[in-house]
């Protein structure tokens, strides 16, 4: 991959702080500072945990192998589905607040949950947001049920040569051949966008009580147009991707809660499971959405993956890991995704690659499952969108996958730059 820098085939490295020695690491860091968005990093400890979450045992679990973005599979065994519809985690806040009704199109397409201008407290509205996630699961499951029996319950018979025991009992993949099955996933996106609305929801309207709900709701409507000083308010909230324990907690409560209302709901190949990475769909997701408590304006794209909203995560990259690792990544059993960006002249030095090589070590400590950088002069991004043909050999990392940058759409080489760019690795 060092030699050629081409997108594909995609590279993964699975890495364990108690097998792999230190020369392995040092030569992935070598890899990830020439800027190809190559490897994606994966906490091997946790990815047998998740194969063990999906009903494999821990014998054959050590085994698993990356797949697809960042999923977890267990190759000629385990037959499964990363999603067959994901959910909108920056519609469940919008549901919350708009009582179950999409801004975009004025319908009331979701669970009727009150409104929130008689919520007294922050827990009436928390428990509001649950519920309208609680719909929003029940719904994706049903759409799943349907669409495996009318859709892929057809044979697949050059995938199913691949596993002995589909040939051994003469069963197509499709019908449950396969040695293990596991119910189809549902993928989460907009993790921060959920988490930043729900701490400036508690900060701005219930603990400091600087606006009120109906303050909000009229900002929120506008676009904050005209309501400048309450948007600034909203930017201002405690955001995740900072180590701070007044907007992390909320991001190990809800989605221990997602994590458990998914894995309620069975198909007739197993327990339905959770993942979160986003293959982009952040950015058509984001054009669903309109303005949210986080400060964020409408239609714009979502957080992508597990990473902080762009541009606010201000502390540096280590507590960028301590707010991730309040996430309980062994039970998004598909896959937790982690972009970081960070500037060449971070990794070009010795005293770099030392910190690097240690950053991606506390990752492992802290329980996270992945991350991948993009190694990149941010000017660099801004002038190849201008000046396209310049820049023809430039590889990113935009979700589960490497691209070439200007063969990518405007509204997703907009999000890539508004990543935010880490200025340094020292691990606190």
């Amino acid at each position: 991959t060092m030699d050629v820098q081409l997108y594909q085939p995609s590279l993964s490295v699975r890495f364990s702080l108690a097998k792999n020695p230190n020369a392995f690491l040092r030569k992935v860091v070598e890899l990830i500072r020439l800027g190809t968005g190559f490897p994606a990093l994966h906490n091997d400890d946790i990815g047998i945990r998740m194969l063990m979450n999906k009903g494999i045992p821990l014998k054959e679990a050590f085994a698993w192998n990356p797949c697809g973005c960042v999923e977890t599979n267990l190759e000629g065994r385990l037959r499964q589905y990363t999603a067959l519809a994901d959910i909108n985690l920056g519609s469940m806040i919008e549901f919350t607040l708009l009582d179950g009704k999409n801004r975009k199109s004025g319908r009331y397409i979701s669970a009727r949950t009150g409104n929130p201008l008689y919520f007294q407290t922050y827990e009436e509205f928390l428990t509001a947001v649950k519920k309208q996630i609680e719909y929003a699961v029940r719904a994706v499951v049903k759409g799943s049920h349907v669409i495996d029996e009318i859709c892929l319950n057809r044979p697949v018979p050059a995938l199913s040569f691949s596993f002995k025991e589909c040939i051994e009992r003469a069963s197509d993949y499709a019908w449950g051949g396969a040695k293990y099955n596991t119910g189809n996933g549902i993928i989460l996106i907009g993790v921060a966008d959920l988490i930043n609305s729900m701490a400036a929801v508690r900060q701005i309207v219930y603990k400091t009580k600087q606006a009120t709900m109906a303050q909000l709701l009229e900002a929120l409507d506008s676009d904050f147009i005209g309501f400048e000083e309450l948007r600034k308010l909203c930017l201002d909230a405690p955001k995740y991707g900072n180590d701070d324990p007044l907007v992390d907690d909320i991001a190990g409560d809800m989605f221990t809660f997602i994590a458990d209302e998914i894995e309620k709901y069975s198909s007739k190949f197993g327990r339905m499971t959770p993942g979160i990475l986003p293959v982009s769909g952040n950015t058509p997701f984001g054009l669903m959405v309109g303005a949210l408590p986080s400060g964020r304006q409408a239609w714009k794209p979502l957080a992508d993956g597990i990473s902080p909203s762009g541009g606010t995560d201000f502390n540096g990259p280590s507590s960028v890991l301590k707010s991730v690792a309040n996430i309980p990544h062994a039970r998004f059993v598909q896959g937790t995704l982690l972009n970081m960006k960070v500037e060449p002249a971070m990794l070009s030095t010795e005293n770099g690659i030392t910190q690097m090589m240690a950053l991606l070590k506390s990752m492992c400590s802290l329980g996270v499952y992945h991350v991948q950088f993009n190694v990149i002069d941010q000017e660099k991004l801004i002038r190849a969108q201008q000046n396209p043909e310049e820049h023809k050999g430039l590889l990113v990392r935009v979700a589960g996958y490497t691209a070439y940058f200007v063969e990518l759409g405007k509204d997703v080489q907009d999000e890539i730059i508004a990543r935010t760019v880490q200025q340094g690795s020292s691990v606190g």
